[in-house]
């Protein structure tokens, strides 16, 4: 993606598909701590990133 990691894989448990569905369910992402990301990159996956499909931003 971003910055060649999964966003909703657990750091602990890379390959566990049972968390990873939760945490994309749950909109769970993970921002890396040691990649720098621009405050709007950081909103843009903020608006991306969410649970009601209504909220989700759209390009048209």
């Amino acid at each position: 993606m971003i910055f060649g990691a999964y966003p909703f894989e657990d750091p602990d448990e890379p390959i566990n598909l049972r968390i990873i569905i939760g945490r994309i369910l749950n909109v769970q992402y993970l921002v890396l701590h040691y990649v720098w990301i621009s405050v709007k990159c950081n909103h843009l996956l903020s608006q991306i990133f969410v649970a009601n499909p209504k909220k989700v931003l759209y390009s048209t």
